[in-house]
């Protein structure tokens, strides 16, 4: 079975057994992307108190008549040392044929800034990976208290 996609030819021979019956054949085909992906191109938490968690779920879909394995690529939203702010479950499984297969995705912010993520989602017999924008921002409440004595004046 071809694993890359484009044009492939194998080479085969016919024979009858008993016979002297014997024809070589050409079989030439095309081979085309997979047909899955994903049920809406990215996510977006927008903002979200630090320490609080939200999650989504998105589906990877498969519109082919046989299985297809993937794997998410946890390199592709965590940074060596630091805590995860993404986390996505599960990360790896199998997608049947003309059917989906939901991904949990948690968002905890632990910094007060921007988030985006494009989390690789390997599928195998697949040239390209699919990739899932992740977008979120971390923030958190500032107070301030000000005292006026009676002459306006703030100390």
């Amino acid at each position: 079975m071809p694993t890359t996609v484009g044009t492939h030819e194998s080479t085969w021979t016919f024979s009858v057994l008993g016979k002297n019956a014997v024809q070589s054949f050409l079989l030439a085909g095309a081979v085309k992307e997979p047909r899955i992906g994903t049920d809406r191109p990215n996510i977006n938490f927008a903002r979200l108190l630090l320490g609080a968690n939200a999650r989504e779920t998105i589906s990877i879909v498969n519109k082919e008549h046989i299985p297809f394995a993937f794997t998410i690529a946890t390199s592709s939203y965590e940074i060596e040392g630091q805590v995860p702010v993404i986390n996505v479950s599960p990360l790896s499984g199998v997608v049947s044929p003309g059917a989906s297969f939901p991904l949990e995705v948690a968002f905890r912010p632990s910094e007060e800034k921007s988030y985006n993520f494009n989390i690789i989602c390997n599928v195998k017999r697949r040239d390209k990976p699919l990739l899932i924008n992740v977008k979120g921002e971390g923030y958190k409440i500032h107070t301030k208290m000000v005292l006026e004595d009676k002459t306006g004046d703030e100390r």
